[in-house]
């Protein structure tokens, strides 16, 4: 079972992985560069989440990498396409 412990101190962190036998996710440095690789749909396969509450952060992390990323293209095509509008206007 996972515990949470909040605190300044960096090794009190979410318990989520950390104890779970096999785990790849210990330090905050990795949990940190796996919720990038995650969220930003990358998915390297070097660093897995092995509890269940773990697994269903990832697929949270991953469905908001992707909502951002429609997100983020979506106003750059905007903006570009009413960058050229009003440049075809004069």
């Amino acid at each position: 079972m996972s515990s949470f412990k909040w605190g300044p101190n960096p090794e009190l962190g979410p318990d989520i992985e950390r104890q779970s036998p096999g785990a790849t996710i210990p330090p905050w440095g990795n949990a940190i560069y796996f919720t990038f690789v995650t969220s930003l749909t990358i998915g390297y396969g070097d660093i897995v989440p092995r509890q269940a509450l773990g697994r269903a952060l990832a697929v949270g992390i991953g469905f908001c990498g992707l909502f951002l990323t429609g997100l983020t293209a979506g106003i750059a095509m905007y903006a570009l396409r009413t960058a050229l509008a009003e440049r075809e206007k004069g």
